[in-house]
């Protein structure tokens, strides 16, 4: 039986995956513009400030990827506060396990990403930017189907295939 909480979520998840496609894309085109450095080498600051005054383009594209992902911790952190607070889904460990990795996948990226600035980018921490944001992938269209799947008792994930 469909309930209110899994429906809503599982539009919630999916938004979130899309969402955070987004971010990726917006990363992308951070690296093609070469504004990975548009903030200078601070981090969380941006050129020293919290926010920006009169910056250039690129780190207009560089500080809005950095709001872009604590966005998709906020959007995390409201997957594992409602998995936390539902009891409708407290049973379900599957899901709740899954938007535990998602929150942690976005704390990683985000201490990934600091540290990618710190270092200057080489390429292994490209590199590793990049393997934990497709793990991030991953988890959050897991989640996305593990939580359509509950929206309908005894519905198994082959047939959301």
């Amino acid at each position: 039986m469909r309930t209110i909480a899994s429906g809503g979520f599982a539009r919630f998840a999916w938004a979130a995956v899309a969402y955070n496609l987004v971010v990726v894309l917006w990363g992308a085109l951070v690296r093609a513009t070469g504004s990975g450095a548009g903030c200078g080498g601070h981090w969380p600051l941006c050129n020293g400030e919290w926010t920006p005054h009169s910056p250039a383009i690129a780190t207009l594209i560089e500080f809005t990827h950095r709001a872009m992902s604590g966005l998709a911790l906020a959007i995390a952190t409201g997957a594992c506060i409602f998995y936390a607070a539902s009891a409708a889904m407290k049973a379900r460990r599957e899901a709740r396990n899954t938007a535990l990795a998602v929150w942690l996948l976005v704390l990683a990226q985000i201490v990934v990403g600091a540290l990618n600035i710190a270092l200057l980018a080489p390429v292994w921490m490209q590199i590793v930017h990049l393997l934990v944001a497709d793990l991030l992938w991953i988890a959050l269209v897991l989640l996305a189907l593990r939580t359509a799947a509950e929206r309908t008792e005894g519905s198994s994930y082959v047939e959301l295939v």
